[in-house]
């Protein structure tokens, strides 16, 4: 291992995030600063949608090739907006086996490259005791809302993520299937 594979090595374990891309990084964090703003009425419970206790991504089981937004030279992009309810945290990453085919596109919005973007990211949403609003709702209950999606270089594919929210040791593990209903 090289001297600078051992110091990304050693900072990944300190739990040390990077800004801008991600190819010198495989985490990112994104907060209240990088929020989006919307209304999503019954997002909790809609069949759709991924819900991992206050995380919710939306139209998580509508994929089909439909969804995916294609450019010629970059990888296949699946949009599908996140969001967490106000106060809380959630790590969300693509498990070990998927991220030579799948990273995640909420923190790097110019990357090219799926190597570009990073395979974790925690988000923290906005806190009223911290003074923070979100501008996004569910049903009337705050919540953060970040734009952005999952990225992959083929389908179709079925790509495990895993979800760990607040202070929780335990991940859950999903399985993302895209282009297919075979798991």
């Amino acid at each position: 291992m090289s001297r600078a594979q051992r110091i990304g090595v050693a900072l990944a374990v300190l739990g040390v995030s990077f800004s801008g891309t991600a190819s010198a990084a495989s985490t990112a964090k994104v907060g209240c600063g990088q929020k989006s703003g919307g209304q999503f009425p019954g997002a909790f419970e809609a069949p759709a949608n991924l819900v991992v206790g206050p995380f919710v991504l939306v139209g998580w089981h509508q994929g089909t090739s439909s969804v995916f937004a294609a450019n010629p030279g970059r990888p296949l992009r699946w949009k599908m907006p996140a969001f967490v309810r106000d106060g809380r945290r959630v790590t969300v990453r693509i498990a070990r086996e998927a991220r030579d085919r799948a990273r995640l596109a909420y923190a790097t919005r110019d990357a090219v490259a799926l190597s570009d973007h990073p395979w974790q990211i925690t988000f923290t949403a906005c806190s009223r005791k911290k003074g923070e609003r979100s501008h996004s709702s569910v049903d009337g209950k705050p919540v953060t809302f970040w734009s952005g999606g999952v990225v992959f270089q083929t389908a179709p594919a079925c790509v495990p993520i895993e979800f760990r929210h607040d202070w929780s040791r335990v991940w859950r593990t999903r399985t993302l299937k895209l282009a297919t209903t075979d798991c």
